[in-house]
């Protein structure tokens, strides 16, 4: 089952999930996301869902998406 998050702060979709890969777009709060996949970069946890990938919370640690029970 794929696992499914919210939103909780605005911020950028990458089209890999390295951290410099091509911007791919940007997350709206309050959207929800189905995750393809998962993979930790550079001690961050990444999800990809079907508009490319984005990080679960920030380099400073601040949350950006929630896990929906």
């Amino acid at each position: 089952e794929l696992r499914r998050y919210r939103v909780l702060q605005a911020g950028k979709i990458r089209t890999g999930s390295a951290m410099d890969s091509a911007e791919a777009g940007k997350l709206v709060v309050g959207e929800e996301l189905s995750a393809i996949s998962q993979e930790f970069v550079g001690g961050i946890e990444r999800v990809q869902f079907s508009r490319g990938w984005a990080s679960v919370t920030s380099k400073k640690g601040t949350p950006l998406l929630e896990l929906i029970e």
